[in-house]
């Protein structure tokens, strides 16, 4: 079973969050680097929400919730990704060549 590189988006996206959070404790650049990557997120968060609402002609409540359930997933993803890799790397059901076991 191959994966695509859309998977590893959320995974890079709370690397850059936690990686731009903890170095903007020292460096200044790194809090505006961050300050600019979570608008983006949220601009193309807000933008993909709003085109599949005016597509599935959703009602407003529907609509006000996607974003957030967007991130959630997005989020939870990613720290998923990065909690479980060391045991599936351990296990043996991943191998570092990028095969599936």
């Amino acid at each position: 079973m191959e994966g695509s590189v859309r998977q590893l988006v959320p995974p890079l996206l709370v690397v850059g969050l936690m990686g731009l959070g903890y170095g903007a404790l020292i460096f200044p650049l790194a809090a505006l680097l961050e300050e600019g990557l979570v608008l983006c997120y949220l601009l193309s968060n807000g933008l993909v929400s709003s085109v599949i609402a005016w597509r599935q002609r959703i009602g407003w409540r529907t609509a006000m919730a996607l974003p957030l359930a967007f991130a959630t997933i997005h989020l939870c993803w990613g720290l998923g990704f990065w909690a479980s890799l060391p045991s599936a790397l351990f296990a043996g059901t991943i191998s570092l060549e990028g095969d599936l076991v």
